[in-house]
């Protein structure tokens, strides 16, 4: 992944809530949760909450990103 999309999705801070990862992807909320259960999104349950890794963000576009170029 380019240097650049990886330090505009990346913060000091290591994991997302599913609103701020749908909003990084411009997704709604519910295509996040259809991603994480189709495990094509990778999270963590903390308590109630459902985080996803700033890190995972960023390999999943870069997944998404490999599939387009190899169409």
């Amino acid at each position: 992944m380019s240097e650049r999309i990886s330090r505009d999705i990346e913060s000091d801070h290591l994991l997302d809530s599913i609103n701020d990862t749908a909003r990084k992807l411009g997704v709604c909320r519910r295509t996040v949760n259809k991603l994480l259960s189709s495990g094509d999104l990778h999270g963590v349950k903390i308590g109630r909450r459902h985080l996803i890794p700033v890190s995972e963000t960023s390999a999943f576009i870069q997944r998404q990103l490999d599939r387009a170029a190899q169409s």
